[in-house]
C-alpha cells in the first residue's frame, strides 16, 4: 500500500470512515461513499 493509499485511508476514517474499494482489482483506490458500511 503505498503512502498515498494510507493518507486517504486514514483521511476517509476521521470524515465518516470511508473506506476503499477495488483496492487490488482496480489497481488505483477508490473511496466509497463515507457511512457506506
Amino acid at each position: 500500500m503505498s503512502a498515498i493509499a494510507i493518507f486517504y485511508f486514514f483521511a476517509g476514517q476521521q470524515v465518516g470512515y470511508c473506506y476503499f474499494r477495488r483496492l487490488i482489482i482496480e489497481g488505483w483506490y477508490y473511496i466509497s461513499s463515507c457511512t457506506d458500511g
